[in-house]
């Protein structure tokens, strides 16, 4: 049987998680956070959500050894960097996964001083493989404050083609993305690419979920206010 890939380091594992969820794809139901395999890490969220994460870190014993720094802030791109730097991370650090179903792109585009092997974001699948859109900029933004998001998130985050355009300017490539379609991964340049090749775009739209949502969700939001990027 064939091993799995992996990226073997002896640094010391370390992540970064930005999401305003303490259960789902974010920081909070990240298993690799829940089960204390990054030691050093912090896990910035909504201060409603941090009591309902510091209870899911507690569920697990490896947690109790190297328990992640959860904290309640609100993360801009003015923000995001200093928060970053204040709590002792700099330089090379494994996992930086963001989920925040808003400003995600801006986020990534703001954080400076620290050098993630891997990234994972949430991207908006409804947008289709071709466009390089995201939501415009917007410091207080809420995906609960559009109508359009009331049953699915709909307007928020941004395409994977602009998240992939961003993370090549950053020195990423785009190597998969979970099943169903929604979350994608990638890798730093120069790392693991035996194992890890570059992916493209349109092979991250092969689901019925990435069909229904470009057929009917998108709809919703097609006249409102994105940004081409």
């Amino acid at each position: 049987e064939p091993s799995r890939p992996r990226l073997d380091s002896s640094l010391p594992r370390s992540g970064i998680s930005v999401s305003p969820t303490a259960l789902g794809n974010g920081a909070g139901g990240c298993p690799r956070f829940a089960r204390g395999l990054f030691p050093a890490s912090i896990a910035l969220r909504a201060e409603a959500k941090l009591a309902a994460a510091t209870e899911l870190y507690g569920q697990h014993h490896q947690c109790a050894l190297f328990p992640p720094t959860s904290i309640a802030t609100t993360v801009t791109r003015d923000t995001v960097s200093p928060i970053v730097a204040e709590h002792g991370f700099s330089g090379e650090i494994d996992l930086l996964s963001l989920d925040i179903d808003g400003i995600d792109y801006w986020i990534w585009k703001a954080i400076e001083g620290v050098e993630p092997r891997v990234v994972v974001v949430e991207y908006q699948d409804i947008l289709g493989p071709d466009r390089a859109w995201t939501v415009p900029y917007k410091a207080d933004f809420r995906v609960s404050d559009y109508a359009e998001n009331r049953e699915h998130n709909n307007y928020c985050s941004a395409s994977l083609r602009a998240f992939t355009k961003l993370g090549a300017e950053k020195g990423y490539r785009l190597v998969g993305r979970n099943r169903g379609g929604w979350n994608a991964f990638f890798v730093k340049r120069g790392l693991g690419e035996d194992v890890l090749p570059e992916v493209s775009v349109e092979s991250c739209f092969r689901y019925s979920w990435n069909e229904y949502g470009m057929k009917t969700r998108f709809d919703l939001v097609r006249d409102l206010e994105w940004q081409e990027v």
